[in-house]
């Protein structure tokens, strides 16, 4: 279990991971959560390509632009955006989620309701949790 910690850390620090939805335990406990909870990223994406199960972060209103989208997000720790600022966000979760204007859930926030909930965010959306 020690080698595992070590080799996420490293990864951590190369940039090949972003620490975004949960943080490794020192007995590594949380590791398979982090390398599962990934960001994936879609070009020239609209609404119909917002799956089951995530929240999505698009960079233009109307929920088109670059997708960026997490699936079956479960935690609630704070996380940059990729491709940030993202303009219009949908939660197909059944969570509560909060976007920030400023990075590290810092600044005006907005919170997203259940399942189905989408919204432009015209302030520009950096950080969530």
């Amino acid at each position: 279990m020690r080698k595992s910690f070590f080799a996420l850390l490293t990864l951590l620090m190369m940039g090949v991971l972003s620490p975004v939805g949960a943080v490794a335990e020192a007995d590594g406990s949380r590791i398979v959560d982090l390398l599962e909870h990934q960001p994936n990223i879609k070009e020239d994406a609209t609404w119909r390509d917002c799956p089951d199960d995530s929240v999505c972060f698009f960079t233009k209103t109307q929920f088109v632009g670059t997708l960026v989208y997490y699936q079956s997000p479960r935690y609630h720790t704070c996380g940059n955006i990729p491709r940030r600022p993202a303009y219009s966000v949908i939660n197909n979760t059944n969570m509560k989620w909060t976007v920030y204007k400023e990075l590290d859930c810092k600044g005006s926030d907005y919170d997203i309701l259940g399942a189905g909930q989408a919204k432009d965010i015209n302030y520009g959306a950096n950080s969530w949790k």
